[in-house]
């Protein structure tokens, strides 16, 4: 009888914190992401037919928010809202997809090109985050510390 008051608590405890929990939309998912850069790096949000071409994922994005550095050192980050949230592992194997074809053209580079600067940016796509939260669909190719900051801003 103890264990299941004690379960019965801890239910209704895990409960409660998942009614307060607030899922940004996408707007706040990227001024989250912004704001864990500060003014050091200077963004540019790339155009929806980027978007489209380099996220073909058979599925109908609502809203999409990708956002590259203007440093030239590969960072960049993308938000995906879909119509249908059922869809979210086509959109993830449609990053994924992106992300190696990307790692390609950076280790086809490096590899006629040999530079610091090139073996930095393929190293990123080791440290890459992709996952879903309730209602967006995202993508980090920056140092894991940030990715996982923002993430822990996204999902408070």
């Amino acid at each position: 009888m103890k264990k299941l008051c004690v379960f019965l608590a801890l239910l209704l405890l895990f409960a409660s914190c998942q009614r307060k929990t607030h899922l940004p939309n996408l707007p706040e998912a990227v001024e989250i992401a912004l704001s864990q850069y500060g003014d050091e790096t200077d963004f540019v949000r790339a155009d929806p037919d980027f978007v489209a071409t380099n996220f073909n994922a058979d599925t109908e994005v609502e809203e999409a928010a990708v956002y590259l550095s203007q440093t030239g050192d590969g960072t960049e980050f993308g938000f995906f809202s879909l119509r249908d949230e059922g869809d979210k592992a086509k959109m993830i194997a449609a990053i994924d997809d992106y992300l190696e074809s990307e790692r390609q053209a950076v280790e086809a580079l490096a590899a006629l090109y040999p530079a610091e600067e090139l073996e930095q940016r393929r190293m990123r796509f080791d440290c890459a985050t992709v996952g879903a939260t309730e209602r967006l669909v995202y993508y980090f190719l920056t140092d894991p510390h940030i990715a996982k900051q923002t993430l822990k801003q996204l999902c408070k």
